[in-house]
């Protein structure tokens, strides 16, 4: 097949990992196809609730669809997280912000509590705006 030029020099940016004007596009994409799946996994996560009926199996895949492996909260810490928030009534205070906030949030959301959480990264709290 014979590409044209402009297309040609656009793949071959994407292969090498050179800024790309398609760049913003594939990076919308996969951020969208990331959204749907974590939303599916966590619609998922409130029908098995109560938290103890959640199996670190299921909570690895939230946390591998999450992304941000070597950051993120293990799903270990996941399950305790849902467990403590699932047995708490009221509102809670989250520091940080990430997959365990967002674990926190569904699992509040199951006996009516809101989670209200802190991040001091403006970039990383802008991002997270657009993830909830």
């Amino acid at each position: 097949m014979v590409w044209p030029g402009f297309l040609r020099a656009a793949l071959s940016r994407l292969a090498l990992g050179r800024r790309s004007p398609f760049r913003p596009i594939v990076e919308s994409a996969r951020f969208s196809l990331k959204i749907r799946r974590l939303r599916r996994l966590l619609g998922e996560f409130q029908d098995r609730l109560p938290a103890e009926q959640v199996s670190l199996a299921f909570l690895r895949r939230i946390h591998v669809v999450w992304g941000n492996v070597g950051w993120s909260a293990d799903p270990g810490f996941l399950h305790d997280v849902a467990v403590r928030v699932g047995a708490a009534r009221g509102n809670i205070l989250d520091c940080g912000s990430g997959i365990s906030t967002i674990v926190c949030a569904a699992a509040a959301a199951a006996h009516g509590g809101v989670v209200y959480s802190l991040e001091q990264d403006k970039g990383w709290a802008r991002h997270m705006d657009k993830v909830i």
